[in-house]
C-alpha cells in the first residue's frame, strides 16, 4: 500500500511557509474548460487557489475555445512547440495534470523543476513503457492508494481536492431520496439504476431518483425506465454545473455511485457529500478513498446488496445522520486550500532538492 508521503496541509505552519514563496507555476492540462470532467474540474480548481494565494499562474491546454478565457490566470490554447518552450523556461515549476507527452518534452530539455499528477493509470504496452522512461525524471504524484498500487510508480498521494465554495450545505429539507451524478457511460454504471429501483419497488419502496449528466447511455436508460413502468419515479435532468448542481444536490438523501470500473478517485463523492448526501455505491478503485466514513459500499456489480444498503439508509434517517455527522472531518482534508497547500510543499520541497534529480528526496519510488 502506498503512503502520504507529504505531510497534511492547511494548519499554520503549512500555510506560513508558503508565505515567503512566490513562484511561476505552469500548469500543463491536455483537457480543459469547455470539457467538463475531474481532470478539468481539478486544474481549474488549484489553478485558482494558486492565483489566490499570490503565485503567478499560467495553463496551458491542447483544448480549443473560442471564447475569450475569464479566469484569475492567464490560459494559453494549443501552444505551437516555441511557445510552449517559452513558457516552459519561463516558469519555476511546471505541473501536469496528469502525464500528457506532447507537453512533457520541455521539462525534459530544459530540466525543469517538474511535478506529475497521475490521474488515471499508466495502462500498457510501448506507450506505457515509454511514460514510464518519462516520469523517471519528474516528481509523480498518485490522486489514491489504489492508484499508486496500481501504477507501481510513486509514493506521493494526494487526493484531488473539491470545489468547497459551491458545494455545500445549504438546506436541511430533502424532498427527493436518490440521485446519480455522472456520464451516462457503460463504466458509471447507469445501467444499473432501473434494475436497482425494481429492487426497491419489490420491497415496497418507490423512491424518486434524480439522474444528473449526459452520455451514450442516456437514450436507451430514459426508455428503459418508462418500459419499466418507472418513468415517474425518476427524472433526467442533464448536465448540470456549479451552483445550480449543488442545489439540486441539496434536495437530496442519498448520492448512488454505482461504478463498474475502477475508479481512480471519485470527485462527484465528495460533491455529494459536501452538499449533505450520503453516498450509496459499489466499492470500486480508490472510491472508497472519496466517500470515506460517509457512505456505505458493497461490493462492486452486486446490485441486490446495493439495494439493500438503499433500503436501510431510506428506513433508517438516523443512520444517515450518522454519516452526514462525519462529513466535515472528511471534507477537510479535500479543500481547495488543503490540497493546494499540500502541492505547494511538495513544489517547495523539489525546488530546494534543485529541482532535478530529486526524486529520491521526495519519496519517489517504483
Amino acid at each position: 500500500m502506498a503512503t502520504r508521503a507529504v505531510p497534511a496541509a492547511g494548519g499554520a505552519g503549512g500555510a506560513g511557509k508558503q508565505e515567503a514563496h512566490r513562484w511561476k507555476i505552469l500548469i500543463s492540462s491536455q483537457v480543459f474548460h469547455p470539457k467538463v470532467g475531474g481532470i478539468e474540474t481539478v486544474s481549474k480548481l488549484l489553478a485558482e487557489e494558486f492565483a489566490e494565494l499570490g503565485h503567478e499562474v499560467t495553463l496551458v491546454t491542447l483544448e480549443k475555445w473560442n471564447q475569450p478565457d475569464r479566469f484569475p490566470f492567464r490560459v494559453v490554447r494549443r501552444p505551437g512547440p516555441v511557445e510552449l518552450l517559452r513558457e516552459v523556461a519561463a516558469c519555476d515549476i511546471y505541473w501536469q495534470n496528469h502525464i500528457g507527452l506532447k507537453t512533457a518534452w520541455p521539462a525534459l530539455l530544459l530540466r525543469k523543476p517538474w511535478v506529475v499528477t497521475l490521474q488515471g493509470g499508466l495502462g500498457s504496452g510501448f506507450r506505457a513503457c515509454l511514460k514510464r522512461a518519462v516520469l523517471a525524471h519528474a516528481v509523480c504524484i498518485n490522486i489514491s492508494n489504489f492508484l499508486a498500487d496500481v501504477n507501481h510508480y510513486g509514493l506521493l498521494v494526494l487526493g484531488n481536492p473539491y470545489d468547497d465554495r459551491n458545494f455545500r450545505i445549504q438546506s436541511n429539507t430533502r424532498s427527493r431520496e436518490l440521485v446519480f451524478l455522472g456520464r451516462l457511460e457503460p463504466e458509471k454504471g447507469g445501467s444499473t439504476l432501473a434494475e436497482l429501483l425494481q429492487l426497491l419497488r419489490e420491497r415496497s419502496l418507490q423512491p424518486k431518483l434524480t439522474v444528473i449528466g449526459d452520455g451514450q447511455e442516456r437514450t436507451a436508460l430514459e426508455r428503459h425506465c418508462l418500459d419499466s413502468g418507472l418513468g415517474e419515479q425518476v427524472d433526467f435532468v442533464g448536465v448540470k454545473e456549479g451552483p445550480e448542481l449543488a442545489k439540486i444536490l441539496n434536495a437530496h438523501q442519498v448520492m448512488v455511485i454505482p461504478s463498474l470500473w475502477d475508479e481512480p478517485f471519485g470527485i462527484v463523492a465528495l460533491e455529494g457529500i459536501a452538499c449533505g448526501c450520503v453516498v450509496a455505491g459499489f466499492d470500486s478503485g480508490g472510491l472508497h478513498e472519496a466517500v470515506g466514513p460517509c457512505g456505505v459500499l458493497v461490493p462492486r456489480g452486486d446490485v441486490r446488496a446495493l439495494a439493500d444498503a438503499i433500503e436501510a439508509l431510506l428506513k433508517n434517517p438516523d443512520q444517515q445522520a450518522a454519516l452526514r455527522a462525519r462529513a466535515d472531518e472528511h471534507l477537510a482534508h479535500f479543500s481547495c486550500r488543503s490540497v493546494a497547500l499540500e502541492y505547494l510543499e511538495v513544489f517547495h520541497s523539489l525546488l530546494c532538492a534543485g529541482g532535478t534529480q530529486c526524486g529520491k528526496s521526495l519519496g519517489q519510488g517504483q
